[in-house]
């Protein structure tokens, strides 16, 4: 019974830690539009941060600061660079962030080589009870909880109204004095900065190679997609149920029917929208 509990301790925490790069996917979808096919890519670089740290002498979870330094500055210049001039084309987005994605996967392989590492845990677990909870998993869970709930405190206010503007009609925003390419930046550059951070977190859970930031995007399509595109509230619950339903199938099957498991999400979920039950476009409310 305790390993049972421990399994779903675990899932839920890994279930918060992925919200993070899936609610700044939507985000991006909500105020840029594209879906950011290029997750995977800042997720991966944030968990070799962690690595990098760890191979300091530091926890994984030092690494998040200067993770979320690096999505925050590369995520600026890709969006003013390549995904401004074809914003308006979602099939050329696409390309562009499919592109970039396996430009950082490269940029891995020739900084860190092709060996797999993996990111040692400093801290020591802590008992609670009989059951045994990773302290650093916990740790970074909760942290990813604060950002979220601080993420969901700025949309509410007054600061936020430009970027619930811009999502919600963007040539009014724009006649209404907001400058939306900068909101629009600025969103999408958080948005990678969140999903390296969720890349500095999970880092201890995962084996790391140049493309360990493939299967994370995948999660997050469910995620996403589960949840309703568009809809923050709706994947953070996604997440939460995925990141547990993944953690348990890892743990009594293998970590590969786990992969297999995000993939039906998201067949179930596009079939559920052919008719009409579930819808891909953004909605009227960023929250």
């Amino acid at each position: 019974m305790g390993a049972v509990i421990e399994v779903v301790i675990s899932g839920l925490l890994a279930g918060a830690q992925y919200a993070l790069a899936a609610v700044g996917m939507t985000v991006i979808f909500r105020v840029n539009r594209p879906l950011n096919l290029a997750t995977g890519a800042f997720f991966a670089l944030g968990a070799y941060l962690a690595y990098q740290a760890t191979v300091l002498g530091l926890p994984a979870y030092a690494g998040a600061l200067p993770a979320a330094v690096a999505g925050v500055l590369l995520g600026a210049v890709v969006d003013r660079i390549l995904i401004r001039p074809v914003r308006e084309d979602p099939f050329a987005a696409a390309i562009v962030l499919l592109g970039l994605a396996i430009l950082v996967e490269e940029g891995l392989l020739l900084v860190w080589g092709p060996a797999n590492h993996s990111v040692v845990l400093r801290l020591p677990p802590t008992m609670v009870g009989r059951v045994v909870v990773n302290t650093e998993q916990a740790v970074t869970a909760a942290a990813s909880t604060a950002l979220l709930a601080a993420l969901g405190l700025f949309l509410r206010s007054r600061a936020g109204l430009a970027v619930r503007a811009t999502a919600a009609d963007p040539e009014v925003a724009a006649l209404a004095g907001i400058n939306v390419g900068w909101v629009r930046t600025a969103t999408f550059a958080a948005a990678c900065g969140m999903a390296a951070v969720s890349g500095t977190f999970l880092s201890p859970l995962l084996i790391l190679s140049p493309t360990i930031g493939r299967v994370p995007l995948i999660f997050s399509l469910s995620m996403v997609i589960a949840g309703g595109a568009g809809r923050i509230g709706g994947t953070l619950a996604a997440s939460i149920g995925i990141g547990l339903a993944s953690t348990i199938v890892a743990f009594y099957l293998t970590p590969a029917w786990s992969y297999i498991l995000a993939l039906v999400i998201i067949m179930a979920a596009l079939v559920r929208r052919a008719d009409g039950s579930l819808t891909l476009s953004p909605g009227r409310n960023p929250a």
